[in-house]
């Protein structure tokens, strides 16, 4: 251990990490540093999808590959004629909605959440006049393997 000599490191060390204000006669730290990091930013990779069809009616669902995990961050889908669109996400089961339906367009990019094997996001986009309909996604992709 290496003692601290001066008494404005100690200040600081206890003002940054909210430590005691209790300054020992000879305070101490230790003489190496260990880091602290977080690798998972380095393992996923950004991805995008999209579906674009000409039916009057699209339901688009993208699963989650075996052994892959995805945080997402947006869904939408736009047409060219009016119908209801609705953004879906498919956990265990349950359905749950993210949107409202809406006339021709419809976007959720709210709190990223994760999606684990199996589980998906499923657009609908129907009752409505023939013409394109186009579905994205946009999400990071983990290998969990």
């Amino acid at each position: 251990m290496k003692k601290i000599n001066r008494i404005k490191i100690w200040e600081r060390l206890r003002q940054r990490f909210d430590l005691s204000d209790h300054i020992p006669e000879t305070p101490y730290l230790a003489e190496s540093i260990q880091p602290v990091v977080d690798v998972s930013p380095l393992l996923v990779e950004a991805k995008a999808q999209t579906t674009a069809t000409t039916n009057t009616t699209a339901s688009d669902s993208y699963v989650v590959p075996a052994g892959k995990r995805w945080t997402i961050y947006a869904a939408a889908v736009s047409r060219a004629n009016a119908g209801i669109n609705t953004i879906y996400a498919v956990v265990s089961g349950v359905t749950v909605p993210l949107t409202s339906s809406s006339a021709t367009s419809t976007t959720w990019n709210g709190y990223p959440f994760q999606l684990d094997t199996g589980q998906s996001i499923l657009i609908n986009a129907n009752a409505g006049t023939s013409g394109s309909i186009n579905s994205y996604i946009l999400y990071t992709e983990e290998d969990l393997t």
